[in-house]
């Protein structure tokens, strides 16, 4: 259900982005274009929402901790709904302890938890202000980490607030109507805290806000520093560079070469795994964005075969899976079959610009499959 939801929503997003920033349309085309570009961001919340419950109910969540920066990732958070909340007239602050050290957890999990909060927090809210803060304690060595989103928002009746947690349960009928959204956001921070051996809860006042918070006790991350990932103004891309691009969908063929049109980027496209195999015997490339579910030859065992090429130059070819299977078993099938990244669908120009990047600047070459191989370890 990931791929087949998210390949369509793949187009929908990506040709939306292109057309609302388009200088070709009248400015009311490029707001409708935005409005559909707006619905499909929500609709793919809802797809996350229901997909991530559907993983937690079969048992299938795993947690995978890494070293982290807390307060990067706090600020990280509030940073993605910065616009959302200036969008509406709230002033969104942060009261954050800078303090907090390196701790190994699952970051992006707890990104999400945070989100959620920080979404809820501005959805709810008219007027007035949202803030997101964090404070910690050291206790026998572990880091206990408090995470809070408080807010001004419309409150809800203390007799409702436990049933927030459960799945497919807001506040009352009219908040469904009148705010949107699944009842799932809330259930699924539940099931990640206590994951984590977690305490998560919320206190209100009905009329005056609302506030939402989690502690995690972490171990601390000794002698670890977070490597910062460029930003996307920088990667200007100025090499050229020859890539190939698998993917059976034809509009998503399209969309990715309209997306990379404005680089010095030379595009070939293969339909399935046998073509991309065979374009790779007759062509060099810098780079390969494979897709793994295909027709004739899927985008594992394409990468296989490219693999055990003779030619040494062709085998060491740095491959990016580029999929709507984005489960964490899907990422390392991927590992495991030789790729050296992976790319989620709908694509995320940033992310796609910062991969092409990593894996074609000089320092990479003759460096990817290695990657891969430690990845798959």
């Amino acid at each position: 259900m990931t791929h087949e939801l998210r390949t369509p929503l793949t187009a929908i997003l990506g040709f939306a982005g292109v057309l609302r920033h388009s200088k070709a349309l009248p400015a009311q085309d490029a707001r409708h274009a935005g409005l559909i570009f707006d619905a499909s961001q929500t609709l793919l919340g809802v797809v996350g929402d229901v997909l991530d419950y559907s993983k937690l109910e079969a048992g299938a969540f795993e947690l995978d901790p890494e070293p982290f920066d807390p307060v990067a990732t706090a600020r990280g958070a509030a940073a993605i709904v910065a616009e959302q909340a200036a969008a509406k007239g709230l002033g969104l602050t942060a009261a954050i302890d800078e303090a907090a050290p390196a701790l190994i957890g699952d970051a992006p999990r707890l990104r999400q938890v945070l989100l959620n909060f920080l979404s809820n927090a501005i959805k709810f809210t008219r007027e007035g202000q949202v803030e997101v803060a964090l404070t910690h304690s050291i206790v026998g060595g572990r880091c206990r980490l408090r995470m809070a989103v408080r807010d001004s928002g419309i409150g809800i009746d203390e007799d409702h607030i436990a049933a927030l947690f459960n799945r497919f349960t807001q506040a009352d009928a009219s908040v469904s109507r009148r705010f949107g959204g699944t009842g799932l956001g809330l259930a699924i921070s539940k099931q990640i805290v206590e994951a984590m051996h977690g305490e998560i809860g919320a206190t209100s006042v009905v009329g005056e806000g609302s506030t939402f918070w989690f502690e995690v006790e972490l171990p601390l991350a000794q002698d670890w520093t977070a490597n910062t990932e460029p930003e996307a103004a920088t990667l200007a891309l100025e090499r050229p560079i020859r890539a190939l691009v698998v993917e059976d969908n034809a509009v998503n063929r399209e969309l990715i070469t309209t997306l990379l049109s404005p680089f010095a980027i030379e595009i070939d496209t293969a339909c399935d795994g046998a073509e991309a195999v065979e374009a790779v015997r007759r062509q060099a490339y810098d780079v390969i964005l494979m897709d793994m579910q295909m027709p004739v030859m899927d985008g594992l065992a394409a990468t296989r075969r490219i693999r055990a090429m003779e030619n040494p130059q062709a085998a060491r070819t740095p491959i990016i899976a580029m999929t709507a299977n984005v489960l964490p078993e899907h990422v390392e099938r991927c590992r495991e079959a030789g790729m050296d990244d992976h790319i989620g669908k709908p694509i995320n120009l940033t992310h796609l610009l910062q991969a092409l990047e990593r894996w074609t600047s000089p320092d990479a070459a003759g460096e990817g499959h290695a990657v891969a191989d430690e990845g798959a370890a």
